[in-house]
């Protein structure tokens, strides 16, 4: 049996570890890709199950519409439900000043 001289030994290790690494990134890239397609369908069920309740239960169909008004910032998602574009400035913006002493909020 012919000897392997420690270059041999060397090349054949360091060839063996990148293919073994090349593996492992390939089984990382799959598990990340795996994880979005899982996480993609759960999202897709979610709004199927909303749409859903909104179709059988139509009440629920403004009150669906102020919460994705409320929720939706980008001009582009906001078209995709009919909404207006935002306004830069909420409608209404709550006072963070204290009232005066003696001065009673409206109950």
């Amino acid at each position: 049996m012919p000897k392997i001289d420690d270059e041999t030994l060397r090349q054949r290790y360091e060839k063996a570890k990148a293919e073994w690494d090349e593996r492992q990134k390939e089984n990382r890239a799959r598990q990340r890709r795996e994880k979005a397609q899982a996480d993609a369908r759960r999202r897709t069920i979610i709004g199927e199950m909303v749409l859903h309740h909104v179709q059988e239960n139509p009440h629920e169909h403004d009150r669906l519409m102020k919460r994705l008004d409320a929720f939706l910032k980008d001009p582009g998602d906001r078209a995709l439900f009919d909404l207006p574009p935002r306004s830069e400035a909420p409608a209404s913006v709550p006072s963070t000043e204290p009232s005066p002493p003696g001065n009673s909020s409206p109950q």
